[in-house]
């Protein structure tokens, strides 16, 4: 769970979002969780932000890549975990925008387990079409 102010600085994370994050318990700055986004994500992650904080969206999901180990390079799909969050703006009373709050889930087994049946239904197409290709070459 997670707080940001109107500048992304974090109000409030409980030590699960620290953790999905690498980051030290209590850093502080503005938008510092962007350092473990996957350089590839950023621009969705400012998208949901500006459509948040200037546009007057009240909810979003959406899911992004972030680091496994704090200062690890970005180079193969096992080397980070996938997050899904959904955020809500809160206004103060004149209808600004105040801060965000919302939660995360880690999908990271999730889209392993999605891409392991992919590989292995793909594999199975074209075992199947191999066979069938051999089958109808060896009647005629």
């Amino acid at each position: 769970m997670y707080t940001f102010g109107t500048k992304g600085e974090i109000l409030f994370a409980n030590d699960v979002w620290f953790d999905m994050f690498c980051l030290p318990r209590k850093s502080n700055g503005e938008q510092i969780w962007r350092k473990s986004a996957h350089p590839e994500d950023l621009h969705l992650l400012d998208e949901k932000w500006r459509l948040l904080t200037e546009h007057g969206t009240s909810h979003a999901n959406f899911e992004f890549r972030v680091r496994k180990l704090p200062d690890q390079k970005w180079a193969t799909s096992g080397d980070y975990r996938v997050l899904s969050s959904s955020c809500f703006a809160e206004l103060d009373q004149q209808g600004s925008f105040k801060s965000v709050t919302g939660v995360i889930i880690d999908n990271t087994l999730d889209r392993a387990h999605e891409r392991e049946v992919a590989e292995r239904l793909a594999s199975a197409l074209e075992a199947k079409r191999a066979q069938e290709n051999f089958m109808g070459k060896s009647e005629h």
